[in-house]
Order: structure tokens, then C-alpha cells, then sequence
């Protein structure tokens, strides 16, 4: 019979229900003692599991009994043991007491038992058993007839607890975050490759080619987005090439996978299927060994202050203090475990063992005794911590990281939040006809919509600039125009194919909502399209303008600026020469090109007229242009050079950070169903160590200078991130801006 991993048992041992390990230690100590032991047990059972008799004299001792619990006040339990019996009709002269926990020191506990009770008290707990699990044929069959069911979720990755489920802002976490873009954006893609490998790894996972177990590259993808969706950002276009590098031969880092062409199928490679489950067994033990370890120490340091039911309730508020410190101090948290500094203590672990007293809600505990003790174990583990706990913290990190990296933590969800609401934005021509064009879309596909709509209702301020409505204006004139010129006539004879090569983006939306309609609604004809945003008979001229502007304010919410206000701060002279320069650099008409130069300008003298300026807060500007505008760059780099600012903020920016990023509410549901979970140690281990250790060295680079310069850099990197280019929406950008 196969031998039992040590780990293997105790995590059973951990997990074992009280009829379950009743049901074992009957048939574990009857292999081990033979006929000496007597199963009595039962609903009826007086106070005794079992009976020691002698066999050897022929004479049976009715008065040496057994008792098997997993109630975690042994002493507790050891007493109520012999009053049952006692009050049964029996006349014990010996107890012995099988525990599924640890007991120690067990000669003092029994010593003091057997005093106080007035007969022999033997204890066999859990180190016990582990060590005899292997005695023999019986007792293994013991462990694989009633134990091993408590084990069988280390086969399903993820669904293991760590203690219990909790609802759920420094720097940090923000300054890494935004350094990691902007170094991705440089062609740095170390992390999201690693990030990537780790979730296709994880997501493998008991597949098996021996019992038709594969997963295609979607499946891998579902499975990932089920538990992450927040990694769909990215992961989506990295995953072909990353499984590709897994399975190439000169992948011989142990993170390997296999490739069969029928069914274009993946899975684990047996090796690695085997070094799974062992890492399975090993992570919860090592998570089992950690709890114990803090009960240990609250029995050194307060001694018999606490009873053993007490010491297990604070054992585990230790653990759960532990998965709040790195939920709302992850960063800052995993820099402290892996500094080489001798720092004694970590002061915020106090206010995470109030969040855990909290949520556990423990009323056995004395509040203020319980918290004093969890605090004094914690502090005493994060200083003189055992190997155990540093590998425990260290893979915790590494989870924290991971989540980290996929945009689940909370202080940047909120950072973003913060500042959207704070935002003032120039809304350029280009983006509002794209809203236009998105009419007849299924609402959650109308992404530039969407998006206008969230900054409106985050607080931004959005502004519909006159010269922005005159352009629109022209441009509805100029397409109605073209329509009637080109479509008109030929309609009936037009295919999907036609409307797809059309150059102007309402009439492609046009025949798009006309040919495949994404919902019941769809045009009947032209004028009815139109007739969505302004008269379709008066079109182009000074009362649909006003029409339009209607339609912006009424759905965005759009304050409105004439050309007057705009035009009256700002030094005239700079407009001329700008639009000069840009007529100078681009194929746009004069009327054009000073309308861009007065919304340049413009938002210069906005920042200054706000008092703004890129480090007044960790934000940075608030006062942007939003346009995907590419033209105008290259007319601008001078006036950008010498204000030493960014004034145009693309709107990719938005739809990365803030309109897809996860909401609160979905972080703090990642959080629950990976931090108290296997799933959560597992995923840690499946990061490079160079990558992981390259992050945490830029907190390090943050905790060198005070909050005022923190608060500059982090202003510097998110201004970057505003106004940088994102080459997946170029194509799009150039072909709205090409119709202006």
C-alpha cells in the first residue's frame, strides 16, 4: 500500500469532521493495538469511543477507556470525557484521548489532567498519529477509509480555504503600478509575460492525456476570465505566444506544457501534473503548520491565560490579520517581509487585527485580551519569525503581486476613481462624432459613449467648446451632403460590403444599423438617421447647431463654452503663430487649424487660470484636451517642450484605467475568492522570481524620498500615461480624423 506524506495527513487531520476522524481512530488504533482495543462508540456510548483490555493475562480491564474528539478545548472536552463516564456507572482508572490538534507540552497537560481528575490520562494527537500513520497495511487503510476525503480538494486548485471569506491608500502600490505601464509601453513586457505563463500554468491544472483531459485555448482563456476577468485587458493578446513559449523545447525552466494537433488541445505534461499536487500538499501544509505555530506561541507568551478553545480562535485571528495586512497594504507589506532591515515591527498589523476581529466575530473572546495576544504573536513572528512563517508571507506576497499586477488593487482602483472625478476635459470633435456614429449600437457596445457617460457620472467636468460644435455642425452638412450624392440613388443596390468602404463613419454606421442591426432599432432611411441628432431638413445650419448642442448637454451633460470665453484669456498673437505652424505641418484648411490652436491654447491658460501644475497632486493635470488627434503633434512639440506639459490626453488612457477597469465591488470579489484560498498560494508560485523581486525594488526606489516627492512622481507618470499613444487605436483615430 502506498505510503502517506506526513503533510497528507496532517492537512487531513486538519480538516477532519468529528465522526469522521471517530471512524478512523477506530480502526487506526485497533491496527495498531490489536485486539487490545475494544471500538465502543455511538450515540449511547457512555462517555467512551473505545476499551483498553489486556489480552496478554486473559483478563479484560473494563476500567481503561478511550475517547477521540477534534474539539479544539482538549482539557475541556478530557474533563466532560470523565464526568460522562462517571456519571454512566463506570469507574475509569485510565482515559486515553485521541485529538485530531496538537497538544504540548503533552507530558504537563497529561501530569496536570491526571491530578486533577484522579486517574491515568494518556493524550495521542495529531504529531502521533503522523508519525504511526505508516505503522502498517490497517492504519494506512484508516487514512485512505476516512481521512483522505478531507484532502480530496487538493486535486481542484482554488477551492481550498485558508480561514474565511471578508468584504473588502498608500503609495506605493500606485507608483509601482504606473511605473509598470509606462515601462510596457517602452517594450518592457517581462511582466505580463510572466503575469500570462502563470494563469495558463494554473489554469492546466488537472488536465490528463491518460483520462481525455485537454483544454483548447478558449477553455484555457474562460477559465482564466471566470476567476480574473480583469486580466482580460491583456492576456487575450498575449496568450498564443505565450503558449507557444511554454511548450517550445528550450523552455527548461519546469514550466512546461504539451501540444496535440488533434483538437488543438493543451495540457500538462505528467512530470509536471505530479509536481502540482505535491505543491498542492506542501503549500497547505505549510499553511496548517503556520496556524499551529501561532497557537504555539500564544501557549509560550501567555501561558494559562487562555484556554486551548480559546488559543485556536486566536490562531486563526492571527492568519486572517495576516490576508488584511497585504489586502490594504500589499505593496508596502510584502517590501517590509523581504526587507533586510532590522525593523521590529510592522505598527499598521494592529489596525488589520481589529478588520479580522471584526469579520471573524468571535464571541468566545475577550475583545481587548484577544487583540492585545494576536498583536503580540504577530509582532513576535514578523520579527523572529520560523522558516514556515517567511515562506508562507513570501508566497502570500507573491499572490498580493499577481493580483497586483492584473489591476486588482484596490488603492489604484481607487486612485482612478479620484481622479476622473477631478477632471476637466475639452471633448475633441473626433471623439463626440464617434458617439454620434455609436447610436444604433447594443448600449454595451458603445464604448465611446459609455465612456463620456462614466466620466459624467464620476464628476468630471465635460466640455462642449463652440468651435468643437461648429466643426460637428459642417461635419453632419458635408455627410448628409455626400449621401445624397453618392447613396441616394444606388441605396437599393448597396451591400454590406458598399457600406463598408464608405469613408465617412455615419454613413458606415448608418448602413451597418440598416444591414446587420445589433438591436430592434434601426433607420428607416437617411433623414431618419438624422433626425436623431438635429432636423434633418435644416441641417448644417445655425439651428441644428443648436439642436446638436442639445443633444451633447442633455446626454453628457456638457457645460458649454463659446469661442468668446475661449478666445478672450489667451494671447491672440500665440494662436496666430501656432496656427500658422500647423497649417504649416498638416493638410488642414486655416479654419480648421486655428480652431486646434485656440484649444491648445486654451488649455494652457485653463491649468493656469486653475492654479494647476504637474506635481500640484499625485493626479497631475486635470485640464486636458480629449482627442485622438495625431496630426497636430507634430505642429505642437515645441509649445509642448516649453510649457514642459502634455496638453492632449488620449482617450485610450480612459478606456484602459478607468472605464475597464474593475470596479470596487469586483475587486473586493477577486479578493475573497483568491486570498483566503489554495488558489491564491498557488498562483504566487507560478511568477518568475526576477520579475517579482524587479517590482517590489521600485517601492524601494519610492520609500527613499518623502510624500511630497512620491506625490511628484507619481503626478509625472500619470501625466505620461494620459497623453501617450496607443498604436492599437491609431488606425481608428487616423480615420475619424481624416473625415474633419
Amino acid at each position: 500500500m502506498t505510503i502517506i506524506s506526513s503533510d497528507l495527513a496532517e492537512i487531513s487531520l486538519e480538516h477532519a469532521d468529528g465522526t469522521g476522524f471517530e471512524r478512523f481512530f477506530h480502526d487506526f488504533y485497533s491496527a495498531l493495538e490489536g485486539p487490545n482495543f475494544v471500538p465502543l462508540g455511538g450515540y449511547h456510548d457512555g462517555g467512551a469511543d473505545g476499551m483498553i483490555v489486556d489480552c496478554s493475562v486473559n483478563q479484560e480491564d473494563e476500567r481503561s477507556f478511550a475517547q477521540a474528539s477534534v474539539q479544539a478545548d482538549y482539557r475541556a472536552k478530557i474533563r466532560q470525557t470523565v464526568k460522562r463516564l462517571r456519571e454512566f456507572g463506570r469507574d475509569p482508572k485510565s482515559l486515553l484521548y485521541a485529538t485530531s490538534r496538537i497538544v504540548g507540552p503533552i507530558d504537563k497537560v497529561e501530569d496536570g489532567l491526571s491530578d486533577e481528575l484522579g486517574l491515568r490520562v494518556r493524550i495521542r494527537d495529531r504529531k502521533y498519529i503522523v508519525s504511526h500513520i505508516n505503522d502498517n497495511d490497517g492504519t494506512r487503510a484508516a487514512f485512505n477509509n476516512h481521512l483522505v476525503r478531507f484532502v480530496a480538494f487538493l486535486k481542484d486548485p482554488g477551492t481550498a480555504r485558508i480561514i474565511s471569506r471578508s468584504a473588502e491608500v498608500y503609495h506605493p502600490e500606485v507608483f509601482v503600478f504606473l511605473r509598470q505601464e509606462i515601462d510596457q509601453r517602452s517594450g518592457n513586457a517581462s511582466l505580463i509575460e510572466a503575469v500570462t505563463d502563470s494563469l495558463i500554468l494554473w489554469a492546466l491544472e488537472g488536465t490528463d492525456p491518460d483520462l481525455e483531459r485537454f483544454m483548447t485555448k478558449n477553455e484555457i482563456l474562460e477559465k482564466i476570465l471566470d476567476v480574473l476577468p480583469t486580466a482580460k485587458a491583456f492576456i487575450a493578446g498575449t496568450m498564443t505566444h505565450r503558449l507557444d513559449a511554454l511548450y517550445s523545447r528550450k523552455n527548461t525552466d519546469g514550466r512546461q506544457i504539451r501540444y496535440y494537433t488533434d483538437g488543438d488541445r493543451w495540457c500538462l505534461p505528467f512530470d509536471t501534473r505530479v509536481i502540482v499536487e505535491q505543491e498542492n500538499i506542501r503549500d497547505e501544509a505549510l499553511r496548517v503548520r503556520v496556524v499551529n505555530g501561532f497557537a504555539q506561541r500564544c501557549r509560550d507568551i501567555f501561558e494559562d491565560q487562555f484556554t486551548d478553545e480559546e488559543i485556536d480562535s486566536i490562531s486563526k485571528l492571527c492568519m486572517r490579520a495576516v490576508e488584511f495586512t497585504f489586502q490594504k497594504e500589499g505593496m508596502k507589506f510584502s517590501t517590509y517581509i523581504l526587507s533586510e532591515d532590522e525593523v521590529s515591527e510592522y505598527p499598521e498589523i494592529s489596525d488589520r487585527v481589529d478588520d479580522a476581529f471584526a469579520e471573524l466575530d468571535m464571541t468566545n473572546l475577550n475583545e481587548a485580551q484577544s487583540k492585545d495576544a494576536c498583536f503580540t504573536i504577530l509582532r513576535k513572528c514578523l520579527y523572529y519569525s520560523s522558516e514556515e512563517e517567511r515562506i508562507l508571507f513570501n508566497k502570500m506576497s507573491r499572490t498580493y503581486s499577481l493580483l497586483f499586477a492584473l489591476k486588482t488593487e484596490p488603492r489604484i482602483v481607487e486612485y482612478f476613481q479620484a481622479m476622473t472625478g477631478d477632471f476637466y476635459l475639452y471633448v475633441g470633435t473626433d471623439i463626440l462624432v464617434r458617439a454620434l456614429s455609436e447610436i444604433y449600437l447594443r448600449e454595451e457596445d458603445q464604448m465611446t459613449t459609455n465612456l463620456l457617460k462614466m466620466l459624467a457620472d464620476a464628476g468630471a467636468t465635460l466640455v462642449l467648446a463652440e468651435p468643437v460644435l461648429n466643426e460637428i455642425n459642417s461635419h453632419l452638412k458635408v455627410t448628409s451632403d455626400d449621401y445624397y450624392a453618392d447613396f441616394y440613388e444606388v441605396e437599393k443596390y448597396m451591400t454590406f460590403e458598399h457600406a463598408r468602404n464608405a469613408e465617412r463613419i455615419l454613413i458606415r454606421s448608418y448602413y451597418y444599423a440598416k444591414f446587420t442591426p445589433a438591436t430592434e432599432r434601426q433607420p428607416r432611411h437617411w433623414k431618419d438617421f438624422i433626425q436623431q441628432f438635429c432636423n434633418p431638413e435644416k441641417v448644417g445650419t445655425s439651428s441644428t447647431m443648436e439642436e446638436v448642442r442639445g443633444y451633447f448637454q442633455n446626454r453628457f451633460r456638457m457645460a458649454y463654452v463659446d469661442s468668446r470665453e475661449m478666445s478672450e484669456p489667451v494671447n491672440q498673437l500665440h494662436v496666430h503663430r501656432l496656427t500658422k505652424k500647423i497649417i504649416e505641418r498638416t493638410n488642414k484648411g486655416h479654419l480648421l487649424a486655428e480652431h486646434d490652436a485656440l484649444m491648445v491654447q486654451t488649455v494652457y491658460e485653463k491649468r493656469r487660470e486653475h492654479g494647476e501644475h504637474a506635481t500640484a497632486t499625485h493626479f497631475g493635470y486635470r485640464t486636458w484636451w480629449l482627442t485622438q488627434e495625431t496630426a497636430i503633434r507634430q505642429a505642437t512639440k515645441e509649445l509642448v517642450r516649453e510649457k514642459a506639459a502634455p496638453y492632449l490626453m488620449r482617450p485610450e488612457f480612459l478606456i484602459n484605467f478607468i472605464s475597464l477597469a474593475p470596479s470596487m465591488s469586483e475587486v473586493r470579489r477577486i479578493y475573497d475568492s483568491i486570498f483566503p484560498t489554495l488558489l491564491g498560494i498557488k498562483l504566487s508560485g507560478r511568477m518568475k522570481e526576477t520579475v517579482y523581486k524587479e517590482m517590489l525594488k521600485q517601492v524601494v526606489e519610492l520609500n527613499r524620498v518623502d510624500e511630497a516627492r512620491a506625490k511628484s512622481m507619481m503626478a509625472t507618470m500619470a501625466d505620461e500615461l494620459k497623453a501617450y499613444e496607443f498604436r492599437a487605436f491609431q488606425k481608428d483615430a487616423k480615420n475619424v480624423e481624416s473625415e474633419r
